[in-house]
């Protein structure tokens, strides 16, 4: 796999010795935070997920989603 940078980070990594193990390190970092955050997201969904099946106030207002909103 390739993947493009812009010329900034691009002069920087080769100012790093052993640039693939760091930029697989920081990508390994940054996957496992993203995979934490989405596992923290569906608990708290699951948590609820009760409130909003049976409380109509908290869900009245989807009807308007994908309306245009002006402010």
């Amino acid at each position: 796999m390739q993947i493009a940078v812009d010329a900034e980070i691009e002069k920087k990594l080769k100012e790093i010795p052993e640039p693939d193990k760091y930029v697989n390190l920081v990508l390994k970092k940054a996957l496992t935070k993203n995979e934490k955050m989405g596992e923290s997201l569906k608990i708290a969904a699951q948590a609820l997920m009760k409130d909003y099946t049976t409380d109509k106030k908290l869900t009245e207002f989807t009807v308007l989603d994908g309306e245009y909103f002006h402010n």
